[in-house]
């Protein structure tokens, strides 16, 4: 049993916990806060670990593939699409570095510059060229991966 002698002990002990925190809401509140700021990450890994495993119960595939379908046809599905699509005729490239080849993805190293890269490559590091998220580091992978390439090594 641990602390407590008997589980009346127990329950009792939960019971002042319950009215302490119901009196003391700030108290409680900072606490709360202290534990979230210490453990979030282990949280986030807890609760991607409990989805992915609900993802793969029968319920679960059932109302994934519900709601999937739902999404593709709600509104706000297309005005996300329109957004994406306007993002992606928002950066035009002027410059390429190098010619298309099977399985490359477009990189924008820079607003007007663009680099057909690997797609394992280019999906190694997320990044976002409209915040600068990432690009320091993807852009040096792409260097990288542009000078072997060209030395004969690529690939």
């Amino acid at each position: 049993m641990g602390r407590y002698d008997t589980p009346a002990k127990k329950a009792k002990h939960a019971e002042e916990q319950r009215r302490y925190r119901r009196r003391h809401p700030e108290i409680a509140r900072a606490g709360w806060a202290r534990y979230e700021a210490r453990h979030l990450e282990k949280m986030k890994r807890q609760s991607r670990e409990f989805s992915r495993i609900w993802r793969q119960t029968s319920r679960g595939k059932e109302l994934s593939r519900r709601n999937h379908a739902k999404y593709r046809r709600s509104s706000s599905r297309k005005k996300t699409r329109k957004r994406e699509m306007a993002k992606r005729r928002g950066l035009p490239v002027y410059f390429m570095l190098n010619g298309h080849f099977e399985g490359a993805e477009l990189h924008h190293a820079e607003r007007n510059i663009g680099i057909w890269l690997p797609m394992m490559v280019h999906r190694s590091l997320r990044h976002d060229l409209l915040t600068g998220r990432n690009m320091v580091a993807i852009n040096e992978a792409a260097a990288d991966w542009l000078n072997r390439s060209h030395r004969g090594e690529g690939e």
